[in-house]
């Protein structure tokens, strides 16, 4: 009986009276609260702990699923070409208008010479007027870029500080920002500045034997020119 009216909810005699009004009557109130506290406990306390573990299990089950869709996209390479190129179509058809050098912007807007687009000098305004276009925003999106790095793009593409990119550049840039940072990412970093400091180093000692084999020279003819001269 007790089993049936905790776990399935059917606390009733035979002839349809509450099982719990027929103990309050009988005057045992001990086992009426004892019932109460365990219909308590099992209402809000295991069945919510058994909820909350479902729901659980199934947020971790669309988070690792998510992650694998984003592997899964950062992976495809067709998707990468066909997302940049887009991109730089963009940019192109930007520059054209900009520098008005052709005169039927419609008509060349699917065409590119790829020669004079590579050479072409992008400057921080020009990008961030492209990047405020909304298909641009839309492709940066779809090339898993942040929305918080968009804001320094040209700043992040721009590796040497020349003050202006070109689409080589960019290319690479959008290449190394995709997805998440990783481990890895940090990794490489440390390893690449610990070999560029070892080659500082050595640099150092070099310059440092240069210096001294110079200053030995000096030596010899400063201590010439002040022997005193002797009379014939």
């Amino acid at each position: 009986t007790t089993f049936r009216c905790i776990v399935g909810a059917d606390c009733n005699e035979t002839n349809g009276r509450p099982i719990f009004v027929r103990i309050a009557e009988d005057g045992n109130w001990g086992f009426a609260a004892l019932y109460c506290i365990i219909t308590v406990l099992m209402s809000f306390g295991l069945f919510n702990v058994i909820i909350a573990i479902y729901v659980e299990n199934t947020v971790a089950a669309a988070k690792n699923n998510d992650v694998k869709t984003r592997q899964l996209r950062l992976q495809d390479q067709d998707r990468l070409a066909e997302k940049t190129i887009e991109l730089v179509h963009l940019f192109w058809e930007k520059y054209i208008m900009s520098t008005s050098e052709e005169p039927n912007g419609d008509a060349m807007r699917h065409r590119i010479d790829f020669g004079r687009a590579m050479n072409m000098e992008i400057t921080p305004d020009f990008f961030y007027e492209v990047a405020s276009d909304p298909r641009a925003q839309s492709l940066f999106a779809d090339l898993d870029i942040a929305a918080e790095d968009q804001a320094d793009l040209f700043d992040i593409f721009d590796a040497d500080g020349g003050g202006t990119l070109q689409l080589e550049e960019m290319v690479v840039g959008i290449r190394k920002l995709r997805g998440d940072p990783r481990r890895s990412d940090i990794v490489s970093v440390g390893l690449m500045l610990r070999a560029v400091q070892g080659q500082l180093v050595s640099l150092d000692a070099e310059v440092r034997a240069i210096r001294g084999l110079n200053e030995a020279r000096r030596i010899p003819s400063s201590a010439l020119s002040r022997r005193p001269s002797k009379d014939p």
